[in-house]
């Protein structure tokens, strides 16, 4: 019986560190990989925003001409300053702010009550 106390006793010492050990190792990868694939996912959303937004810039410059390319531009940095690019609603009201504008005035009036509701 001593022989199978002295086992159970150095199976607690040394087995469970090591399972324990084993278990937190396998909690921290699973969380790095977590993280990682949340950060590649938000570097995608970042790179898809700037295309798009580089995409409205140049219909933009097409429709209205250079100088109102110029100033959606400046107004595009501040809802890419505040982060608000990210966003696909703000996006899409960006989008559909181009389309829907008559003028240069309508359009950089509507994208500043955009810029100003996200920022």
């Amino acid at each position: 019986n001593m022989a199978e106390l002295v086992g159970a006793l150095e199976e607690r010492t040394v087995t469970w560190p090591e399972k324990w050990h084993a278990l937190y190792e396998a909690r921290y990868e699973a969380k790095g990989r977590a993280e990682g694939i949340e950060e590649r996912r938000a570097q995608e959303r970042a790179a898809t925003s700037h295309a798009m937004l580089s995409g409205l810039e140049d219909a933009v410059r097409t429709r209205f001409g250079a100088s109102v390319a110029q100033s959606f531009g400046r107004k595009l940095e501040i809802v890419r300053q505040a982060g608000a690019a990210r966003d696909l609603s703000v996006l899409v009201a960006i989008c559909q702010c181009v389309a829907q504008s008559e003028s240069a005035d309508q359009l950089l009036a509507g994208l500043h009550s955009i810029s100003t509701e996200t920022a």
